[in-house]
């Protein structure tokens, strides 16, 4: 065909492919000088993504009831204490639920009726910025206005792991990102700031993120996963992926605390070990559990995993498995990636962060390792992605269900364990 409307014999598929070169061509003109003139937020490294693929004999993952509940966003943690069930959310609530309630809601043969059972029975202890705000800010905040939003956590809070205090009744110890470790009495319904960054005399720490509790010692062992980036930052951090992150232990009675290991890269969900002698950390950067032994600080590889870990919970129906939530899968983009730091800085510099945050496909993933060896032993998938983003595995005792928690849904979701 010729293109007699401008004058051209030159035929029009050659005149629309010198179209898209001309365009791509100014579009990569104005990335290059857009990477000039900026400045990228991270420095990252390179560094060796060994994940394994999922495995081959991977179950589906079955939900079973989902419950979404008012205001109930970002339920990463959860913990049972007093006959009841308490949570964090991403507005900076702490929620809590008789233990009963929730039996009965996994047990309804009418799922509308569980997430209505549920909800209705579903009651705030507090809000951590709140509970720890001067008479000023608590009067001058749009508290019901503002939290929930990215930029207002570090006044609203922001509370990940849970665990219970075993020095006092009644408690619960929580890692908020942003104020640190508290100590919550949910009958009082006070809050107490047991240690943050301002208490850290060798470095400022900026995430904190899980804790788990050594009773044998009577103390909290905590991991603050960067001291580059906040919680509300957090994709910089796995976009960067330095090892700024390190595990610390409070003394639950003196409340003196100090430093057990740095250079951990994203370091993310705490367990005691099996044998109450070590700890297992995730990196979640780095798709793996790492083991680090109390008698002579020594660090080793326990699980290399085929996602990216969250918080790591041993089983109350079975205490030879631990459970791990995976945020999302490791696949070959991020494989990729990890071994081309300038191209991670270059998308850092040039896309928003908003963008960033959608650029994870949802994927549900969970396993379940050997509490002594780390073997894989279990692992669950959604490649649909309806169940994913998931922190947390509460596995509830004498009950084949467990409770998944996450950083991001609007809900919380059941599923069978016992399949």
């Amino acid at each position: 065909g010729i293109n007699a409307e401008y004058g051209s014999s030159r035929p029009i598929a050659t005149v629309d492919l010198m179209c898209r070169v001309w365009s791509f061509s100014v579009l990569l003109l104005a990335v290059a000088i857009a990477a000039m003139l900026t400045t990228s937020p991270i420095a990252p490294e390179s560094f060796d993504l060994r994940a394994p693929p999922v495995a081959a004999d991977a179950a589906v993952l079955q939900l079973h009831a989902r419950w979404r509940c008012d205001g109930v966003v970002g339920a990463e943690s959860m913990v049972e204490i007093d006959g009841k069930l308490f949570f964090g959310t991403g507005d900076g609530r702490v929620w809590f639920v008789p233990v009963e309630t929730v039996r009965r809601a996994t047990l309804a043969t009418d799922k509308e009726a569980g997430e209505k059972l549920f909800c209705s029975e579903l009651r705030v202890l507090l809000r951590v910025g709140g509970a720890l705000a001067s008479n000023e800010t608590r009067l001058a905040f749009d508290w019901e206005r503002n939290c929930g939003l990215r930029e207002h956590e570090n006044v609203c809070g922001r509370p990940l792991g849970l665990r219970v205090d075993p020095t006092q009744a009644h408690t619960l110890l929580v890692a908020d990102a942003y104020y640190g470790i508290l100590r919550i009495h949910v009958i009082e319904r006070t809050v107490r700031v047991l240690a943050n960054a301002d208490m850290n005399k060798r470095r400022r720490f900026r995430f904190t993120n899980d804790l788990a509790i050594d009773k044998q010692n009577r103390r909290a062992l905590f991991s603050v996963s960067s001291t580059r980036f906040e919680r509300r930052s957090v994709f910089y951090e796995v976009l960067e992926s330095s090892c700024t992150g390190s595990l610390y232990a409070l003394h639950l009675d003196t409340l003196e605390m100090h430093e057990l290991i740095d250079n951990l890269c994203f370091v993310n969900g705490v367990a005691i070990g099996a044998d109450g002698e070590s700890v297992v950390l995730s990196e979640t950067s780095r798709g793996r559990l790492q083991r680090f032994q109390f008698n002579d600080s020594s660090l080793s590889l326990f699980s290399l995993l085929p996602g990216m870990p969250d918080n790591v919970r041993q089983s109350r129906t079975d205490e030879s498995l631990m459970w791990v939530g995976m945020s999302s899968r490791i696949a070959g983009v991020q494989n990729v990636l990890s071994v081309l730091p300038t191209l991670r800085s270059l998308i850092a510099r040039l896309f928003p962060y908003d963008w960033l945050l959608k650029c994870a496909p949802p994927y549900g993933l969970l396993v379940a390792v050997d509490a002594n060896s780390g073997d894989i032993v279990r692992t669950l998938i959604d490649p649909n992605g309806t169940t994913a983003y998931i922190s947390e595995v509460h596995t509830m005792r004498n009950s084949p269900f467990a409770l998944l928690g996450s950083f991001l849904n609007p809900y919380i979701d059941v599923i069978r364990v016992d399949e």
